[in-house]
């Protein structure tokens, strides 16, 4: 019997020792197993946080496109608004020019070139729009200027064109320009 015992005591080391070995191997592919699940979580994580950040650089991307075409439409509209503005400036300045008011503005605007030019009125010219002549008083040499005849106004000059004061309301609605487009920005500006 003492061989059986010993084969049964080899049997019973060698299943003890099975055992060991199927539990460590057990241990290890749970490990194993859960390190792969943590690593591919990992890997879910980073991968959803770049996808996250490409779909909002996406966004972000069309949003700034979209600002961009709806800035180039503003200005397109207030482009079209300003020059709208001043058609309607230009027509309201030919209605003006058949006013008394017109009248007067001619006769300040010479007093004010005079000023400006600092000589006596027979050595100024003073250029006027075709059919206005009619409107200049004084010792003037007058000439009608076909350029003044859209908006009207004068020009006052001395006889050599030395010195020269441009009281056109073409003139002067350009210096205005600036102002009136500011205020007519602010008015579009309070609407919206």
């Amino acid at each position: 019997m003492a061989l059986e015992e010993i084969v049964k005591g080899i049997f019973d080391k060698a299943n003890i020792e099975i055992d060991n070995i199927r539990k460590r191997a057990e241990e290890e592919s749970k490990k194993l197993i859960e390190n792969a699940t943590l690593e591919s979580k990992k890997i879910i994580e980073e991968a959803r946080k770049n996808i996250e950040k490409e779909l909002m650089e996406e966004k972000m991307r069309r949003i700034s496109i979209i600002t961009v075409e709806m800035r180039k439409r503003y200005m397109e509209e207030i482009a079209n608004i300003l020059d709208h503005s001043f058609e309607r400036i230009r027509a309201e300045i030919k209605k003006f020019r058949s006013s008394d008011d017109y009248r007067i503005f001619i006769q300040r605007s010479l007093e004010e070139a005079k000023k400006e030019i600092n000589r006596p009125e027979k050595d100024l010219v003073v250029k006027v729009s075709p059919g206005e002549k009619t409107l200049i008083k004084g010792e003037f040499e007058v000439i009608e200027d076909s350029q003044l005849e859209e908006l009207g106004g004068i020009i006052v000059e001395t006889k050599d064109g030395a010195v020269r004061s441009n009281k056109s309301l073409e003139e002067v609605l350009n210096e205005k320009s600036g102002e009136i487009k500011s205020r007519i920005y602010d008015i579009i500006k309070g609407e919206i």
